[in-house]
């Protein structure tokens, strides 16, 4: 133990010498070349060109999915053998995949003590914003619309919540506007609907 004491001793100025210069290296990499690229993205793409508000990101997200369902035939993913698929989480599922490239914190079924949300979108502890999906068919949608959302909303310390209901049939939309104009919830931006019925090819039409 003495010997090996006594080389460290003799050594420490190498050690010592070799720590400041990966410090230096450090430095030049982290602070002066990084920077360097930090001016480049700025200057010359959008890369910092984020909106760290959850509400509006959130919003669209949403609406890029709509767009996807309604107008680029994401609509037929939801059909099996010409009926449709009466699975909340298959519309879940597909809302993740579209946060590509984003810095926010994207979590799925968070139970912060009422009961699961799908999603909670946040950035930091006083960003946060929560996102429900739900079908038209499903039986429990009036009671959802009535109470969920705001139970969720107050446990996640949250006031911004967007509902999100996929209909298939013009029937299914008809009970739900009849929903919303009883709550006086139908010009509400927090609630969006997806059409999900089936179309016509327009080389057909």
């Amino acid at each position: 133990m003495d010997y090996f004491i006594r080389l460290k001793e003799i050594n420490g100025h190498k050690a010592t010498a070799i720590s400041k210069y990966k410090v230096k290296e450090s430095e030049k990499f982290f602070i002066k070349q990084l920077s360097l690229l930090v001016d480049l993205l700025k200057s010359k793409t959008r890369f910092y060109d984020l909106e760290y508000d959850s509400y509006k990101e959130a919003y669209n997200r949403i609406m890029f999915l709509k767009q996807v369902i309604e107008n680029n035939d994401g609509y037929k993913y939801f059909y099996l053998n010409g009926k449709p698929v009466r699975k909340e989480e298959d519309l879940q599922r597909l809302f993740r995949l579209t946060w590509y490239a984003t810095a926010f914190d994207v979590n799925s079924e968070v139970n912060n003590g009422r009961g699961p949300v799908d999603y909670k979108i946040s950035m930091g502890s006083f960003d946060k914003t929560l996102v429900e999906f739900k079908l038209a068919g499903n039986t429990q949608l009036k009671k959802n619309l009535k109470k969920q959302v705001e139970i969720y909303k107050g446990a996640n310390q949250t006031n911004f919540a967007y509902k999100v209901i996929l209909y298939f049939t013009n029937d299914e939309l008809a009970k739900v506007e009849k929903l919303l104009k009883d709550f006086k919830l139908e010009k509400r931006k927090e609630i969006i609907l997806i059409d999900a019925t089936r179309r016509i090819s327009a080389s057909k039409e």
